[in-house]
């Protein structure tokens, strides 16, 4: 996902995303919820803010059918304005990913991004 997004920063000029430990946590945690509750909703920013060294916060959200490819995920985000402007945001150095599946096979995405 972080090489998919990466992609579009390197052809808009941006430098690259890099992994992080903590995003990546709230991320997977996150999509766990919504995968469990079946319920597409951002979490509280807020916490997440509080829980990291970061000094700006945003995350990118989504659900689909369960053979979704990273790629067909970034053309969804790239294709909704709010989401590609977090994407294409210099101020945003690192990522964190999670995935989670409901058990109606639905896959579950958020991408928690740090600067």
């Amino acid at each position: 996902m972080i090489n998919a997004m990466n992609g579009d920063r390197s052809a808009s000029g941006l430098g690259q995303l890099c992994g992080n430990a903590a995003l990546n946590g709230y991320a997977q945690s996150w999509a766990n919820w919504m995968a469990q509750n079946q319920s597409l909703t951002h979490q509280d920013l807020g916490a997440v803010l509080a829980g990291t060294a970061f000094n700006n916060v945003a995350e990118n959200i989504l659900t689909g059918p369960g053979g979704m490819s990273s790629g067909q995920m970034e053309a969804a985000w790239m294709a909704s304005p709010g989401h590609r402007q977090n994407i294409l945001n210099g101020v945003y150095t690192a990522a964190g990913v999670g995935i989670a599946y409901s058990s109606d096979g639905q896959v579950w995405v958020a991408v928690e991004f740090g600067g």
